[in-house]
């Protein structure tokens, strides 16, 4: 999950320091969509490309769209399966406390 706010911070850092809105849209920063299914997600079809990928492949969802980077205060992606939620500063609420970018959230 660190992952995919930190690929959204670099997308934003080319787009006027706002988030993106789409998982497609930072395809260039997210490698993989296969980075989009959490690994406890016994239920959806990994997407191993970007060109099988949907919406539906993904067990995280875009909360706040177009945000700002860096807002402390506003969820940028949340884990559908545990409900982690990921910031568009870096940081994750793991549901216990909160994590900044070079924590551990395992």
């Amino acid at each position: 999950m660190t992952a995919i706010c930190f690929a959204g911070r670099l997308w934003a850092n080319d787009n006027n320091d706002f988030m993106p809105t789409n998982f497609v849209g930072m395809s260039n920063e997210l490698v993989t969509p296969k980075i989009l299914r959490c690994p406890a997600d016994g239920r959806r079809i990994m997407a191993t490309n970007w060109e099988s990928f949907t919406d539906a492949n993904s067990s995280y969802v875009l909360v706040t769209l177009g945000v700002q980077e860096g807002d402390t205060n506003a969820v940028f992606i949340r884990c559908t399966i545990h409900g982690m939620k990921g910031f568009a500063d870096g940081s994750i609420l793991d549901g216990t406390r909160r994590r900044h970018k070079f924590e551990s959230v395992n």
